[in-house]
């Protein structure tokens, strides 16, 4: 678990990008910038697999007028399923050229399996998929303030045992507190939260130790004072739950 935490913080601020609000803000951009955040986003995915990733950045100017974050969330979809259509190795390439003075064509190929053809109809149909049910930890990251029951101040909340997990950066700002933007304390925090609720995911209960990153908190004060990885304790309890016998019941956590 501290490696997969060290490998959090390479993509934490990433996800950051993806957990601000903005609707349809167009200006110009960097593409190689996005095509880089995105495939450092799906990185561990591509090692996982065993896909090789090669890009082909636009030359020489890649500028471009686009909502940013729009093509970069389309960009990790894309590149995900790429990945996820090689599970046992591949090539998948990602191309950038310039077609004519004023428009770009990025796009992505792969050595997958390839869409059966009665599949191609359905393909733009919202929430379809040929997946299944597989297994994974799916991390969202929101700028949404969040509630759970009768707690009103939240920062997180996870499943035990599950395969879902929300972090949201409201409360973690210095802003809200009255106090001038400092974006590395946001990636510390976001990191540290990020961890926790996926330890919860991994079957991790909340530990008494102020120094572990599985210890309870609800304020930024809180997420500041304890520590960025699991305890002793915490990772003998992670090794257990990942052995073939462990079992784990789902409940909410937070």
């Amino acid at each position: 678990m501290r490696q997969e935490s060290s490998r959090c913080g390479d993509i934490v601020k990433n996800l950051l990008s993806f957990a601000r609000q903005s609707r349809n803000v167009f200006s110009e951009q960097s593409l190689n910038a996005i095509v880089d955040r995105s495939t450092m986003t799906v990185q561990h995915l591509f090692k996982t697999n065993g896909v090789e990733c090669t890009v082909e950045p636009l030359a020489p100017d890649d500028r471009v007028v686009c909502d940013g974050n729009e093509i970069q969330q389309a960009l990790v979809a894309l590149l995900v399923n790429a990945a996820e259509a090689m599970p046992k190795g591949g090539q998948l390439r990602v191309t950038s050229i310039a077609k004519g003075d004023d428009q770009v064509e990025l796009s992505i190929a792969d050595t997958g399996v390839g869409i059966p053809p009665d599949v191609l109809p359905e393909i733009f149909e919202p929430f379809f998929s040929t997946k299944g049910d597989e297994k994974g930890v799916v991390l969202g990251v929101t700028s949404e303030d969040l509630y759970f029951s009768i707690f009103t101040s939240v920062i997180g909340e996870a499943c035990l045992g599950g395969r879902a997990a929300v972090v949201s950066t409201h409360r973690l700002h210095d802003e809200r507190y009255g106090l001038p933007p400092n974006p590395e304390r946001l990636r510390a925090r976001l990191l540290k939260e990020a961890v926790h609720e996926l330890g919860h995911c991994h079957g991790l209960v909340h530990c008494s130790s102020t120094l572990c990153v599985m210890h309870a908190s609800s304020t930024a004060e809180e997420v500041d004072s304890k520590g960025s990885e699991p305890c002793v304790a915490c990772e003998r309890a992670l090794a257990k739950r990942q052995a073939p016998s462990a079992s784990m019941k789902k409940r909410p956590a937070t």
